[in-house]
């Protein structure tokens, strides 16, 4: 739990914040009903006295990731459900949706950078928001965006001199790098998940003022609850000093093929290792094949799915570290919140805000299976680094990354763009 003192300077901001918003209707359009995000909208709808409403697609679970699970179990906003259609490749909207905005008028419209195109070219809804005066943020992560001189750069390496200006493919780089300025301008403000993002959008002419790095997080509050009952449950599983954990869903991304080979290697070295697999996806079959292929056998045990935070807690109880060995997601933060060491990988920049090299945890080069052992190894090998990590992750999640800084960043970007309207 929070302290007092922490808990008091929380209540202050909050009411500070309230007053500006409160009454105000806040769209979400693109974040679909993802277990981990449900509870965020139901903190803002509470905290800030907003009125939230979540479109979401009629059909199938909308652009969201793969295997993530979504539930309505626990929501306090609405939900509107609209088809969804695509016109061209980088336009995706929703039917319906000007209509929607006429009849909600909200104040604010939260679109994932996948949808944002709706206003450029979906006229009901452009027509909708303006008589409405919304004010429009982009929400990205943004993993995979490169600057716009990057960019430009690669276009004039491949296209040197007047070849620029006569190749077809040149012309629709130049037009597609002009299309993605008018983009990113368009809102009136972008929350982003890493600092990275700052400079990528200002590279685009947005101004620094309109960026606000709002990071990630859980419901940390329920997790570092779990975790306090999770001590006095019984264990989960049988006692295994030497216990690596993966939490995340089986998709090649993840990379868990790569955590299996690192297993393998460190269980020539820890007779006792056992590498504890929770999740769930299309690589699953595939990855208990491999296991057995490497020669890992038992040692790799695959438990499924586990959203319930107090099941999580215990596996995660019953661990000795936390490790990512590929594109990263909010179970470093679950890990955290649980007290363990994390070893990760450089993906998507997340991991840079949350593992302090040798703090709490260690960064290993991308696809470098040794470098993931060797960091392995070493919390694997010490208890007393294990701990202190351990107590590390903790102390990062209650002071700095949790679900009341989201909640107040969000709340900061809100209030940033009602003042500029």
């Amino acid at each position: 739990m929070i302290s007092a003192e922490e808990k008091e300077k929380q209540d202050r901001d909050r009411a500070g914040r309230t007053g500006a918003l409160r009454g105000k209707t806040v769209l979400f359009m693109g974040v679909g009903l993802a277990h981990y995000h449900n509870p965020l909208l139901n903190r803002l709808q509470r905290e800030l006295g907003v009125r939230i409403v979540n479109i979401v697609s009629a059909k199938g679970p909308g652009h969201v990731l793969p295997g993530v699970y979504q539930t309505e179990q626990g929501i306090e906003f609405e939900v509107v459900r609209l088809p969804e259609y695509t016109p061209s490749v980088r336009y995706h909207t929703f039917r319906g949706l000007g209509r929607v905005i006429r009849m909600r008028k909200p104040a604010i419209i939260v679109c994932t950078d996948y949808y944002f195109a709706t206003f450029l070219f979906n006229i009901p809804a452009i027509l909708a928001a303006g008589m409405a005066g919304t004010s429009l943020i982009m929400k990205s992560i943004p993993y995979g965006v490169r600057t716009y001189d990057e960019r430009m750069a690669e276009l004039r390496a491949r296209y040197p001199g007047l070849r620029m200006f006569f190749s077809p493919r040149a012309l629709a780089g130049l037009a597609i790098l002009a299309g993605c300025r008018v983009l990113y301008r368009r809102a009136d403000a972008h929350v982003v998940y890493v600092d990275a993002g700052r400079d990528i959008y200002t590279s685009y002419g947005v101004p620094p003022a309109k960026i606000f790095t709002i990071y990630n997080s859980p419901d940390t509050d329920t997790l570092l609850e779990a975790a306090a009952r999770v001590r006095s449950l019984p264990p989960i599983l049988p006692p295994c000093p030497r216990r690596i954990i993966h939490v995340g869903r089986l998709v090649p991304e993840k990379r868990v093929d790569l955590l299996l080979r690192v297993a393998r290697l460190l269980s020539e070295r820890f007779t006792d290792l056992e590498l504890l697999v929770v999740g769930d996806g299309p690589e699953r079959s595939n990855l208990e094949r491999l296991a057995q292929e490497i020669g890992l056998g038992d040692r790799a045990r695959f438990v499924g799915a586990v959203h319930d935070p107090e099941t999580l807690g215990r596996y995660f109880r019953a661990s000795r570290v936390y490790v990512l060995a590929g594109r990263g997601g909010l179970a470093i933060n679950d890990a955290m919140c649980f007290g363990k060491p994390v070893v990760c990988s450089v993906y998507e920049g997340v991991e840079k805000d949350l593992v302090e090299e040798g703090g709490n945890g260690y960064i290993f080069q991308p696809e470098d299976e040794a470098d993931c052992a060797e960091k392995v190894g070493r919390i694997l090998a010490d208890d007393g680094l294990a701990a202190r990590m351990g107590q590390r992750s903790e102390e990062i999640i209650r002071t700095r990354m949790n679900i009341h800084m989201l909640v107040g960043r969000y709340a900061a970007a809100f209030e940033y763009v009602l003042g500029s309207r």
